[in-house]
């Protein structure tokens, strides 16, 4: 992938690949961590915080593709 440092050249699309990555990544290092017993009860609001920060990101993402899409036609 080539990365891209302006808007005009596919920035938007590459922030929502990124972000999706980066939200997968996430959702599977939890669940390695919850599988080896190393996420203690007490921890789960902060997982799940971090889990809800990268769907977020990641709709964000999408939503700003979106609007430069629409834009371009």
């Amino acid at each position: 992938m080539k990365v891209y440092a302006s808007y005009e050249n596919g920035y938007k699309e590459q922030q929502v690949a990124v972000k999706e990555t980066a939200q997968v990544l996430i959702n599977e290092a939890i669940a390695a961590r919850l599988n080896n017993g190393k996420i203690k009860a007490d921890e789960l609001a902060l997982y799940g915080a971090i889990m809800e920060e990268a769907e977020v990101a990641v709709a964000y993402a999408r939503k700003q593709y979106a609007e430069e899409q629409g834009g371009k036609r």
